[in-house]
């Protein structure tokens, strides 16, 4: 037969536990998990190519000497801005593992980083990168689908070195 007395002891000790076990979640930021992980990771890579030390060690500064968002955007999109993009997260074993050691971003599988508007004849994520040349910007957008408005705008400023 148990007493009241252990009763309320056990009590204890199991509500101890059930608090440890919940303590955890009290630190966890839920605001900065991205609501959509996919578009988020071809926002890392815009963001890495468009970052200072990146655009320095390009061909971008030679081809574009006024360095404005909208000239970053034409050169990103052409044949040597697509060169120095990182590689597709199920690209080459090599080039991948060497992105990972080296924390680049990788183009994720399944989203298509397009500039100035989403193509409506694809369907899946894309990512529509524009420029803001007055505000020094350049502007991302993230689609689920092409047909409809965008799930996300984020502005990135584009401060290239001079």
């Amino acid at each position: 037969m148990r007493t009241a007395g252990q009763g309320a002891k056990a009590f204890a000790i199991w509500g101890a536990l059930g608090f440890l076990l919940v303590l955890p979640l009290l630190f966890i930021d839920w605001k900065d998990s991205p609501a959509y992980p996919r578009l988020e990771q071809a926002v890392k890579v815009v963001r890495y190519l468009s970052a200072p030390r990146q655009v320095s060690r390009s061909s971008f500064s030679a081809m574009f000497p006024d360095q404005r968002p909208s000239e970053f955007v034409k050169w990103m999109f052409s044949t040597p801005g697509k060169a120095s993009w990182p590689p597709m997260e199920d690209g080459h074993e090599d080039e991948v593992e060497a992105a990972k050691s080296l924390r680049i971003p990788m183009i994720p599988k399944d989203t298509l980083i397009l500039p100035g508007q989403p193509h409506l004849n694809k369907t899946g994520r894309q990512l529509v990168v524009k420029a803001d040349d007055p505000r020094g910007l350049l502007v991302v957008e993230g689609y689920f689908d092409s047909r409809h408005p965008p799930v996300f705008t984020q502005e990135i400023p584009f401060n290239p070195p001079k």
